[in-house]
C-alpha cells in the first residue's frame, strides 16, 4: 500500500471530523447571519463536543481513523459494521451498535 493511499484516508477522516463539528455548531447558519449583520447570541450558542454521542456506519480503515479522532475529543463513539471483526471495535474504543438493524 502506498503512502498516498494512507494519506488520502487520513485526509478524508479529518474532513469528516471538520464537517461534523461545523454541522454540530451550525457554523454555516451563523456565518450567513453574521454576513447579513445579524447576530443572535441565543441561537448561536456553542455546543460542546465532549461527551456527545456519535454514530459511524462502517468501521473500515477510514471509519476507524474517524473513531480515533472522535475519541480524542471525548465523544462517545458507536459504530455499525456487520462485517468488521470484534477487535476493530475494541482497538478503536468503539461500542458496537445494533441501532441500524
Amino acid at each position: 500500500m502506498s503512502n498516498k493511499v494512507l494519506l488520502l484516508g487520513e485526509v478524508t477522516a479529518e474532513h469528516t471530523l471538520v464537517l461534523l463539528l461545523a454541522d454540530m455548531r451550525k457554523l454555516t447558519k451563523a456565518d450567513a447571519e453574521l454576513k447579513l449583520g445579524k447576530w443572535d447570541r441565543k441561537s448561536n450558542q456553542l455546543v460542546q463536543a465532549f461527551g456527545q454521542k456519535v454514530g459511524i456506519v462502517g468501521l473500515g480503515r477510514i471509519g476507524r481513523y474517524v473513531a480515533q479522532l472522535l475519541n480524542a475529543i471525548g465523544m462517545q463513539v458507536y459504530a455499525y459494521d456487520p462485517m468488521a471483526p470484534n477487535y476493530h471495535f475494541i482497538r478503536s474504543r468503539v461500542a458496537r451498535s445494533r441501532i441500524f438493524r
